[in-house]
């Protein structure tokens, strides 16, 4: 899978993890942060910077976080010995968009593959926190991954539809071109990606 890879500046390099043991599954515990936000606010608290391996944002994309090697700083005593993922959103409150539970699913996997006696737990199972949240939806991204190719993947809302083609499916419903309100869409990858392309060339008419 895609792994985004951010140009994070370490306030420090907090060594390597001699073992590997748990998955740790996090929310970010914010409606909207992007993973050099979540790399901001922990350097704010002296931390080496974001705490977490990997983040899995609302339309899908999946960003490293620290080097997979590396020792976290996401479940206090436990940080030396897991991988830390974190997904947007404040899932006490919010329900999980689909797209980003299938990418989450696939990350655990993915690692799963690479750590097969790794035990996956949520946050709350070891620190006295209420994270992941109450709606998150911890069996689904768990459960073992089928393969999906992009083409197949669909978007049945604006906030699923990737954030690269986003601007474009939001204009074209606004101007008409896309009838729909934004919540009840069901495009594939493939025309998504046809979309924007058109967009990009100027066929799609400008808003009036």
């Amino acid at each position: 899978m895609t792994i985004l890879e951010p140009d994070y500046n370490w306030a420090f390099n907090p060594g390597n993890r001699t073992r590997t043991s748990y998955l740790i599954l996090h929310h970010a515990a914010a409606s909207s942060a992007s993973p050099m936000d979540v790399h901001n606010w922990h350097l704010a608290r002296a931390w080496a910077g974001i705490a977490y391996h990997y983040y899995v944002r609302k339309d899908g994309s999946v960003y490293r976080g620290r080097p997979e090697n590396w020792i976290g700083g996401h479940t206090a005593d436990y940080n030396n010995n897991s991988i830390g993922i974190c997904f947007e959103g404040n899932f006490e409150t919010e329900e999980m968009p689909r797209v980003q539970m299938d990418s989450g699913r696939r990350l655990v996997s993915d690692i799963l593959k690479r750590y097969p006696s790794l035990t996956v737990l949520g946050h709350k199972d070891l620190n006295a926190t209420a994270c992941p949240g109450k709606n998150f939806p911890f069996e689904y991204i768990t459960s073992p991954a089928q393969p999906v190719e992009p083409n197949e993947q669909r978007y049945k809302t604006v906030e699923e539809v990737p954030q690269w083609a986003r601007p474009t499916v939001e204009k074209l419903i606004g101007n008409g071109s896309l009838i729909g309100t934004g919540n009840d869409l069901d495009l594939s990858h493939d025309m998504v990606r046809i979309l924007v392309i058109c967009d990009r060339n100027g066929l799609f008419k400008e808003d009036t």
